[in-house]
C-alpha cells in the first residue's frame, strides 16, 4: 500500500486516530490493521472507513482525513463478498441459495419413494431419497431388512426377515439416514419404503397374485387362500353300480382333483379303468370270479394323481359289480331266471 500520509515538511509529526481497527504507521505511513466494528446493511459489499489524522510541524497544524475502503466478509473466510462465490458460508453456492447472505441449516432433501418393493425381490427406489442441500455432505444409511441407501441417493437391496401377521399385505421398512458436514449439525431422517408381501415367493406381491399361496388352487376357489393345501384326489365313489359283462359309466366324475394342471392315472382292474376327459368310470366289468350265490361284488381301481411340486396321491374308486349268471344283461339281483333255463325262480 502506498503511504497514505506523505508530510512535505521534514520533523513533521503524524498523529492518527485509529478507527474500525485501522491506523496509520508512524514508520511507514501506511494504513495497517484489521478493519473491525463496522455496521453493514442489507446487501452492502463495501464501505469507507476514514481515519483522522493530525499532522504537525511546530505550531502548524494540520487536520486530515484517510479513506479506506472496506469490502465485506460476511463469513469470515478471508474472501470478500463481492468475489466469493459462497457468500454466508453454509456451503451452499450463491445462485442455489435462497437466502445467499443467511446461513442455511443443513438439510437432508428427503424425498420418500413412490414404487413398492416386493418380498424377496430385488429393488431399487424410482426417486434419489437423500438430497442434501450442500454439495460436500456425506450420508451413512443403517440396513434395515435388506433395504439401505446406496451411494447415488437411491434404496436398494432386497427385503428380508419381515414378520408378517394374519392377512396383512404390506407394512413399511424405515431405513435411517444420516447426514452429516463438517461444521453443521448432523441430520437424521428415516426413509419409508412400502414393502409388498409375497407368501409364496414367486414374485407377484399378493395384492396382485390369484394365488397367494402357490398351492395351485386359485384364491377365489381355495377355502384356505394363505395355507398351503396339500394335492387330494377329491375321490367321490360310484353311486350306480355295474353288471358284469355290460358297459358302464359312472353317473359321477369319480376324480375331482383341487389342483390344476394334475395327471390322473388309473390302473385299469377287471375290465374297468378312469376315462381321462370326464374322469367317470368307464368299461365293460370282466374277469371276476364269481362263488356261490354271489350277487355282486366290488372292483377296486386304483388311481394315482401327480402334479408338478407336491406329493403324488393314490386312491382307489370302488365299483358295485352286480353279478349276471347268464349273460342277458339283467343282473341276478332283479332276474327272474337267473341261469337262464327258461324255468322262472
Amino acid at each position: 500500500m502506498k503511504k497514505s500520509s506523505n508530510p512535505n515538511k521534514p520533523g513533521t509529526t503524524v498523529t492518527p486516530t485509529p478507527t474500525n481497527g485501522l491506523t496509520i504507521d508512524g514508520t511507514s505511513g501506511k494504513v495497517t490493521g484489521t478493519p473491525t466494528g463496522l455496521t453493514w446493511n442489507g446487501d452492502d459489499t463495501e464501505q469507507t472507513v476514514n481515519i483522522p489524522v493530525v499532522i504537525t510541524k511546530g505550531n502548524e497544524k494540520i487536520n486530515e482525513t484517510i479513506p479506506v475502503v472496506v469490502q465485506r466478509d460476511l463469513d469470515g473466510d478471508g474472501t470478500p463478498d463481492v468475489s466469493d462465490d459462497d457468500i454466508d458460508g453454509d456451503g451452499i453456492p450463491n445462485e442455489k441459495d435462497t437466502t445467499p447472505r443467511q446461513v442455511t441449516p443443513l438439510d437432508a432433501g428427503k424425498v420418500n419413494p413412490t414404487n413398492p418393493a416386493v418380498e424377496g425381490q430385488p429393488y431399487t427406489s424410482n426417486e434419489k431419497v437423500i438430497n442434501p442441500n450442500k454439495d460436500d455432505a456425506t450420508f451413512t444409511a443403517t440396513p434395515t431388512n435388506g433395504l439401505t441407501v446406496g451411494t447415488d441417493g437411491k434404496v436398494t437391496g432386497k427385503p428380508t426377515g419381515i414378520t408378517w401377521t394374519g392377512d396383512e399385505t404390506s407394512t413399511t421398512v424405515n431405513i435411517p439416514v444420516t447426514v452429516t458436514r463438517t461444521g453443521d449439525t448432523p441430520v437424521t431422517v428415516t426413509i419409508p419404503v412400502v414393502v409388498q408381501r409375497d407368501l409364496d415367493g414367486d414374485g407377484k406381491p399378493d395384492v396382485s397374485d390369484d394365488d397367494i399361496d402357490g398351492d395351485g388352487i386359485p384364491n377365489d376357489q381355495d377355502p384356505a387362500p394363505r395355507v398351503n393345501d396339500g394335492l387330494t384326489a377329491g375321490k367321490v365313489n360310484p353311486t350306480n353300480p355295474a353288471v358284469d359283462g355290460q358297459p358302464y359309466t359312472s353317473n359321477e366324475k369319480v376324480i375331482n382333483p383341487n389342483k390344476p394342471g394334475t395327471t390322473v392315472t388309473p390302473t385299469p382292474t377287471n375290465g374297468l379303468t378312469i376315462d381321462g376327459t370326464s374322469g367317470k368310470v368307464t368299461g365293460k366289468p370282466t374277469g371276476i370270479t364269481w362263488t356261490g350265490d354271489e350277487t355282486s361284488k366290488t372292483v377296486n381301481i386304483p388311481v394315482t394323481v401327480t402334479r408338478t411340486g407336491d406329493t403324488p396321491v393314490t386312491v382307489t374308486i370302488p365299483v358295485v359289480v352286480q353279478r349276471d349268471l347268464d349273460g342277458d344283461g339283467k343282473p341276478d339281483v332283479s332276474d327272474d331266471d337267473i341261469d337262464g333255463d327258461g324255468i322262472p325262480k
